[in-house]
């Protein structure tokens, strides 16, 4: 077992305010004074410059690496305003602290500051820096690695230009620090608090990074932040409501991550399932899944503040050491539980949380400054495996400052079986490519549990170990039988198709315990069989995804599952749905509801084929505009947001006007369609539409009361926020279906003629929606319903738990009956012509009946016995339209599948 360290909680701020000092600064005389000044000179250089500052709008030489924040550091820098003596204090008992300063009488604050509260200065130095904010998380140097070796700043420009002294403070630190000096051209704009790069191609922000730089393409951000900062991978989950990353989660190493988790009953719940939802996505740099730990989010009233939650996640990682701010409560020991699991052998230090700076906190208040000539290593351990009789290949790169030479005997791997010492070594040899070594641990018995580090010394003096932390913290693998089959998730079969757009495709997400499965679709097309399909991995993650295949007409009915399958030596499988298939029937194209995408960055087109599909509603998706608009009877018609939407000609929009006199409903959403483009003047009559302000952001969506939109609220993740979105109002007798906070419309409906038809300004696709009730889909269920698709449906959530209540909802005619089953798979039997339900009592039991209501939907309370053995198992829900259960009914109509977690 690990040795696990001592957890370090701060001083309370009491302690700290009542601190005696030795000496009153004011009375000190001026040979003390000066002497104090000469020991902490302003813009002290850490030592000799490797190289002279270099001025270059050009990249880097590659191949470049960003500096991940658990590497090694010189010092940590400290904003001008964060006066907090218990974290000073603490910083300096192991780091040089350095303290950004405007001009003399700062520092001179500062220093009375430290004397008043006992703090020796022997650590301490300022930097006469000056500054606009002041934020050193956002505007000191962000530090790569050049391909020549040597270390480089690059000029991240925050809070977009607005701040000068700010955007000068990377330039001033490379001519103190002697370093080459990169300032993109164009410019990358960036909070620091957004960028967590883990030293492998891989940076972690949120989607907000793109608001910042909406100047500029996607694929010029992504092309800037490869060439100057060597991240290949921009990692961001869906649109958060909070700007920076470091507020809601944290890189502890290249595979381990700590997620925030909000209470249940509050609004940012969804936000932070969602994100633990995407990193449990992704594959880590060492090849396996994310270890994801969760942070509890405590509430705390604070007088200058109100309710608001305490600030664990804002912690900042410094050599051997974790810096986590704390509330002084029993809380602090829960997230300093978390943090000692997600940093094995670091020491976790808690420091007092300066209520004044709340906002803030600690990590945006500090940076590290990275050590200009470290022995750097990055190693690449092995996954747990079965293979006993095989020695086990450890990789890594191992790369000494330019000028020194590694000695001989290193790198080297130091190996345990009984998780400590002894270690046994192993002297690594270079291979082929540049600056890699290897190293083969022997093989061991089954059940065997090898833990190991990596050591290296050169020339100069100097020793490293990766991770930092050894013999504490150590990296390790088992040697143990694979008898876990892959977990198959995030299904969202497709129900219906229309002839036109075969094949449907295929997406699942798709992990195992010790290797990267192989996923499969077993298929029939009236009942004969396919060859399987096998779907392609997306690359860096767990998804899987590809098409179906063979010639389908209008009337077939395929079938299907997905199958994912280990490498064990003995292979151990899994299916979605457990037991039986997927019934998607094959419709004629008229049948079906027409998708016109014609954004460039569509949030909502990609939402409606997924939501689509999972409703059974078959559809047609254009990505150009359709031939004919008489094809269909429903069309959803997608234009986008500036600067990324379509503007409708004027022979396009005489063309939906023709579509409405014909009968056709549609639904029509542009942010600027309404009040800017030519054509508008044409469209408001038809949908009951009239201008009221051009642009603007979105930061909330509410039902208009009494409207068919009645009851729904939800949010814009920040990147939709920024959007620009027109707002209107309805001409009578349209009515206004949502508003945003100010009140003002932000989308009609019209039902007043021979058509129907909603005009919408926001894109429904960019609402953050991530649990139950999930009200894209319950928006969207009340369009189709307007617009006559009416069917029996249902929805209920992906999982629940052992005594959990979960809602399930119906949708129908209204006024029309219904009968909702369940049944556990593995009671099922698949019968020709009736899919998983056998009509057979034994086999399944009714848990509602009745009538839809007038809104044409019910909802159902399916309560889930409190049996632990239930875990793993499914419940296979089906919704049957009319008052009685007759023969076929059951294949034609809607499911869904719960899994008891």
């Amino acid at each position: 077992m690990k040795r696990m360290p001592r957890t370090v909680v701060g001083l309370v701020a009491l302690v700290s305010i009542l601190a005696v000092p030795t000496r009153d600064a004011r009375a000190q005389t001026p040979a003390h004074r000066a002497e104090q000044l000469k020991r902490i000179s302003l813009g002290e250089k850490p030592g000799s410059p490797l190289s002279p500052p270099a001025d270059s709008t050009g990249p880097p030489p590659g191949p470049v690496r960003s500096i991940a924040e658990w590497e090694e550091s010189e010092g940590i820098i400290l904003d001008n305003y964060w006066k907090n003596a218990d974290t000073v204090r603490e910083m300096q008992l192991h780091n040089l602290v350095y303290i950004q300063v405007n001009h003399v009488a700062a520092r001179d604050v500062w220093i009375d500051f430290l004397n008043n509260n006992s703090i020796p200065l022997t650590n301490i130095r300022f930097l006469m820096i000056p500054c606009d904010a002041g934020s050193m998380r956002d505007c000191a140097p962000w530090f790569i690695w050049d391909g020549n070796n040597e270390m480089g700043i690059v000029n991240n420009t925050c809070w977009g230009g607005a701040l000068p002294l700010d955007d000068q403070v990377p330039r001033k630190f490379a001519e103190r620090w002697g370093v080459p000096y990169y300032e993109p051209d164009p410019k990358i704009f960036s909070e620091g608090g957004n960028f967590y790069p883990n030293g492998y191609g891989v940076a972690f922000c949120s989607t907000f990074v793109f608001q910042d730089n909406k100047n500029k393409s996607k694929a010029i951000t992504d092309s800037l932040f490869r060439d100057y900062l060597g991240i290949e991978h921009l990692r961001t989950p869906a649109p958060s409501s909070i700007w920076h990353h470091d507020t809601w989660g944290k890189p502890a190493n290249p595979e381990t991550m700590i997620v925030v988790q909000w209470p249940d009953t509050h609004a940012s719940f969804p936000v932070g399932e969602g994100m633990a939802a995407y990193y449990e996505t992704l594959q880590s740099p060492w090849g396996g899944p994310y270890d994801i730990h969760r942070l509890p989010m405590f509430e705390i009233w604070l007088p200058s503040w109100g309710w608001t939650f305490k600030p664990y996640m804002n912690s900042v990682i410094s050599n051997e050491r974790v810096y986590v701010p704390i509330t002084h409560s029993p809380d602090d020991q829960i997230a300093l539980g978390v943090f000692q699991a997600a940093f094995p052998g670091y020491e976790i230090v808690g420091v007092d949380f300066h209520e004044s700076l709340w906002m803030a906190s600690l990590h945006c208040a500090t940076k590290n400054i990275m050590r200009r000539d470290p022995i750097r290593i990055y190693p690449l351990p092995p996954r747990d495996t079965e293979d006993s009789s095989s020695d086990y290949r450890v990789t890594a790169e191992v790369i000494p400052p330019n000028g020194f030479n590694l000695l001989a005997g290193h790198p080297a791997i130091r190996w345990t079986n009984t998780g400590g010492a002894p270690f046994n070594a192993l002297v690594m040899s270079p291979t082929a490519q540049a600056d890699e070594y290897e190293a083969f641990i022997p093989a061991q018995p089954q059940r065997t549990t090898v833990s190991f580090f990596v050591e290296a010394m050169d020339d100069g003096g100097r020793s490293a170990t990766y991770p930092l932390v050894t013999p504490d913290g150590m990296m390790s693998f088992e040697v143990r039988p694979d008898v876990e089959a892959p977990v198959l998730s995030r299904f969202i079969p497709t129900r219906s198709a229309a002839a036109s757009q075969w094949p449907p495709s295929i997406r699942t997400l798709c992990k195992d315990d010790m290797a990267t499965p192989e996923v499969c679709v077993e298929y029939a097309i009236n009942g004969v069989l396919q060859p399987d399909v096998l779907l392609s991995r997306e690359e860096l993650c767990y998804w899987y995804d590809g098409e179906l295949a063979g010639a389908v007409s209008a009337g077939d009915l395929v079938t299907y599952r997905i199958v994912g399958t280990d490498k064990a030596a003995s292979a151990n499988s899994a299916a979605l749905p457990v037991l039986g298939q997927v019934h998607c029937p094959v419709v004629a194209s008229e049948e079906a509801v027409g998708i016109v995408n014609l954004s460039s960055r569509s949030y909502t087109a990609p939402f409606l084929r997924e939501a689509l599909g999972g409703l059974g509603v078959p559809h047609h998706y254009y990505a150009e505009w359709p031939a004919d608009l008489d094809r269909h009877d429903v069309w959803f018609i997608i234009l986008g947001t500036f600067a990324f939407n379509h503007i409708l000609t004027s022979s396009q929009a005489d063309e939906i006007v023709a579509a409405l006199r014909a009968g056709k409903s549609i639904y029509l959403e542009g942010g600027d369609t309404w009040c800017y483009d030519p054509e508008k003047d044409a469209l408001q009559p038809w949908f009951g539409v009239q201008a009221i302000k051009r642009g603007g952001s979105l930061p909330a969506v509410t039902g208009v009361a009494g409207s068919i939109m009645d009851g729904i609220q939800l949010g814009y993740g920040r990147e939709c926020e920024q959007i620009c979105i027109d707002r209107i109002a309805n001409l009578s007798p349209a009515e206004l279906l949502f508003h945003d906070n100010k009140s003002k419309g932000l989308a009609v409906l019209y039902d007043a003629g021979g058509y129907r038809a909603i005009a919408s300004g926001f894109p429904l696709g960019g609402l953050s929606d991530e649990a139950w009730p999930e009200s894209r889909k319950e928006i969207l269920l009340r369009y189709l319903e307007f617009f006559g698709v009416r069917r029996a449906r249902l929805m209920a959530t992906a999982s629940a738990s052992p005594g959990a209540r979960v809602p399930v909802r119906i949708e129908g005619a209204p006024g029309s009956s219904y009968v909702l089953l369940a049944s556990w798979a593995e009671d099922h039997t698949q019968v020709p012509g009736l899919g998983l339900l056998r009509l057979a009592r034994s086999d399944f039991f009714i848990v509602d009946r009745g009538k839809f209501l007038a809104s044409g939907s019910v909802e159902v309370p399916l309560s889930i016995p409190s049996d632990p053995t239930l875990v793993g198992r499914e419940l296979h829900l089906q919704a049957v339209a009319g008052p009685v259960i007759a023969p076929g009914q059951a294949a034609l109509t809607n499911r869904d599948i719960l899994t008891i977690r």
